[in-house]
């Protein structure tokens, strides 16, 4: 008895360490900002009437806390946000002194029900001389109440399912019910203060502001929002649940109370994942029916190994538990079934399948995805990325004794250029984000989860003008002057760069990646050449 109930314990135990009790939860965790109207720091001739945002899911916006500031500092915000699905319009008076540097902030809500939230600027005719400071945001204020509240949600689940189970199935006569029917209304007491912590933390993020500063006001709003019906319909649940507990554990209900308590239990499960990450996932009903088979599996599995662990092995007779261990196993081995098919069935949807390369598509529109994509991908960072500056200083010292070794394969002139750029750009960068060095057009795949991803990154910390330098020297999009020559022009002013930089950039890359040993790569070679020439 003793070796089994260990045995049982020791299983317990390394349940807990190695199951994640979260479902699985896309890898594209939330909305990212795509795409801007007009573009992210650019300059335009006059200010426009609106200013349009476009995100990679459906939004909404958060009452107040979309704004345009002038280049006075003013609000020159014309009326409220208007949403379309993943678009995002702010209409825009035009201010008394209309030249200068204008400042967009945003808050949105996803359609996972986490906050997006960041600010970006333009200008119209010049930059102000003292533009408007970007805006500091937190997008998670709730902080760690978010993760806390969740994780005593579930810890709720395996603490009302697996007693009742066993309560209403296989328990044994002689056994009293009074532990194990508490023990599912502190589970489900525990379900409902996770809700009330995630409504809580919801609220935090939605307004922006840590939980301790949350006003009744900001509470009440939660039931405006999608996820707020979705947590109230939690809570009803798990009254619904309460009053019929008793009876199902204590076996004295008949056949129709304990359907109706697994009903309300499955409804119960549902609203996890409707207000969670897979609302928003490419293919909504598999990755719900995903998250409710994972959250069923894990429920029975670990709640029912606590129950045999804590309240059954412990003065069970030998013969009654081997009427009850063998049910077990079987419970057991579906809900493990479960938790496996789950897994591998988000991991589908979420790793999709990639499909042609970014090449195959038309070059202009393939410019356009990339115009696109970046946005996304400068983030700011630190270590353990490169520095693009130190990785130049490497490229100034390589370049001379490759090109020497390689028995001067080109003129002298191109190497100087490279080095004369090299020297002009790494000391007066701009903004460092992270950058791709070899974002080409073949390392971007049509995929399911997102329309575009980009594979095999090469990560640097540098300016924005050096993230596109890949795609205007790649040749998959065309390789002539007039093709490279094409997309420099098409992607700077897409994204309102500095087309001299990329231009400097792009001679100095492409030299410094032209030789391998005795291997000389001409495309590179040619690209630099074009790019010195102004040809």
């Amino acid at each position: 008895m003793r070796t089994t109930r260990s045995a049982v314990l020791l299983g317990f135990l390394l349940a807990l360490l190695s199951v994640p009790l979260a479902p699985a939860t896309p890898a594209a965790a939330h909305a990212a900002l795509v795409a801007t109207s007009p573009v992210r720091d650019a300059v335009i001739g006059s200010p426009p009437g609106e200013v349009v945002l476009v995100f990679s899911e459906s939004v909404s916006p958060v009452v107040g806390r979309v704004q345009v500031l002038g280049p006075d500092g003013r609000r020159v915000t014309a009326g409220e946000p208007v949403a379309d699905g993943a678009t995002l319009r702010i209409p825009v008076r035009v201010p008394d002194r209309p030249l200068g540097t204008y400042l967009v902030s945003y808050r949105v809500i996803s359609a996972d029900s986490h906050p997006v939230a960041g600010s970006f600027a333009y200008s119209a005719g010049a930059p102000s001389a003292t533009p408007p400071e970007p805006v500091s945001v937190d997008e998670r204020p709730s902080g760690g109440w978010t993760p806390a509240a969740r994780y005593v949600g579930y810890l709720g689940l395996v603490l009302a399912v697996g007693p009742t189970l066993f309560g209403a199935a296989r328990w044994p006569r002689r056994r009293r019910r009074r532990a194990v029917t508490a023990t599912g209304y502190v589970g489900l007491a525990l379900v409902a203060v996770g809700t009330a912590g995630t409504w809580v933390a919801q609220a935090a993020d939605m307004v922006g502001v840590p939980v301790g500063d949350l006003s009744r006001g900001d509470l009440t709003a939660v039931a405006g929002s999608d996820v707020g019906p979705v947590l109230g319909a939690r809570l009803a649940l798990a009254g619904i649940a309460a009053g019929l507990l008793t009876a199902v554990a204590g076996g004295r209900a008949g056949r129709g109370r304990r359907v109706a308590l697994a009903v309300v239990g499955l409804a119960g499960l549902v609203t996890w994942p409707l207000a969670g990450h897979p609302v928003a996932s490419p293919l909504p009903p598999v990755s719900i029916l995903a998250d409710v088979v994972h959250l069923a599996g894990m429920s029975v599995w670990l709640g029912g190994l606590f129950t045999l662990a804590v309240f059954l092995l412990p003065g069970t007779h030998r013969r009654v538990l081997g009427r009850i261990l063998p049910a077990w196993s079987r419970w057991a081995t579906v809900a493990v079934g479960w938790l496996v098919a789950s897994g591998v069935g988000q991991a589908a949807i979420e790793l999709g399948r990639p499909g042609s390369p970014l090449h195959e598509v038309p070059a202009d529109e393939a410019v356009d995805v990339v115009a696109g994509l970046l946005p996304r991908l400068w983030r700011r960072a630190a270590g353990p990325f490169t520095p693009l500056a130190e990785e130049a200083v490497g490229w100034r010292q390589r370049l001379p004794e490759r090109w020497e070794r390689a028995g001067r394969p080109y003129g002298r002139r191109l190497v100087d250029a490279a080095l004369d750029q090299l020297d002009r750009l790494v000391d007066t960068q701009g903004e460092q984000v992270l950058v791709n060095q070899d974002l080409h057009a073949g390392n971007v795949l049509r995929a399911t989860r997102e329309p575009w991803l980009v594979i095999d990154p090469k990560p640097l910390l540098g300016e924005r003008e050096f993230a596109v330098v890949p795609i205007v020297r790649g040749a998959e999009l065309g390789h002539s002057p007039g093709a490279v020559r094409r997309r420099l022009d098409r992607v700077t002013g897409a994204l309102g760069l500095d087309r001299d930089r990329v231009v400097g950039w792009t001679i100095a890359h492409c030299l410094a990646w032209s030789l391998d040993g005795d291997t000389v790569f001409t495309n590179q070679v040619e690209v630099a050449r074009w790019l010195v020439d102004g040809t």
